[in-house]
């Protein structure tokens, strides 16, 4: 069967309203940046630079990485060295690092990064008190927070990142229904879409 048709005969629950969800974000960013000039700082992946086991996202957040992955034929690839990796020291898979101590790098999968590093450093988080603030990375809170009517600006336009991990969730309680460590939910994205290939192929032969 053919990579494409397969990715487009894929029935899984909520997909396609999960990358319009990512879409609706990213032009939602865009604009942010465009009129308040609010964005990460160029070149940084600092916020990357951490154990895969700090970041921990539902096998249905990566769906969009893992078909693109193996749209390119690298499925494969990445599994096998998500099953030979040391997921304790290990950072994100996808991240490539441009520096020795990789807080300069970016995002390989950047189009399909998941929704906690779309909203890092773009979005409120509101804590047990009801206390709402900016999530931003210490780089950026030297940037961003001595301007206070940015701030203020920013504080009544960004999204809750609890509404919207939601809403995300929601699209499909069964694989949102676990939390991981980032390389393991690839890890187990990517096993679900091999699998289903497998057999869809498996039926093309027969």
């Amino acid at each position: 069967m053919d990579r494409e048709l397969f990715i487009r005969s894929l029935q899984i629950e909520g997909l396609e309203a999960l990358i319009e969800k990512y879409a609706e974000y990213d032009r939602f960013s865009s604009a942010i940046q465009a009129d308040k000039g609010f964005k990460c700082i160029d070149g940084c992946g600092a916020c990357c630079m951490t154990s895969s086991l700090n970041l921990e996202v539902s096998v249905f957040e990566v769906l969009p990485l893992a078909i693109e992955l193996f749209r390119r034929g690298l499925a494969d690839e990445f599994y096998d060295r998500l099953e030979g990796l040391d997921t304790s020291e290990s950072v994100c898979v996808i991240y490539h690092k441009l520096s020795d101590d990789g807080k300069r790098g970016y995002c390989s999968m950047h189009p399909q990064r998941p929704l906690i590093c779309r909203m890092f450093g773009g979005g409120i988080h509101v804590g047990k008190a009801g206390k709402k603030d900016l999530l931003l990375c210490h780089l950026m809170k030297d940037v961003y927070l001595p301007q206070s009517q940015l701030v203020d600006e920013l504080m009544q336009t960004l999204p809750i990142v609890r509404d919207y991990c939601t809403e995300v969730r929601d699209l499909n309680p069964d694989l949102s229904q676990r939390l991981l460590p980032i390389n393991e939910a690839i890890r187990q994205a990517l096993d679900l879409i091999l699998t289903k290939w497998y057999y869809a192929s498996m039926e093309g032969v027969s």
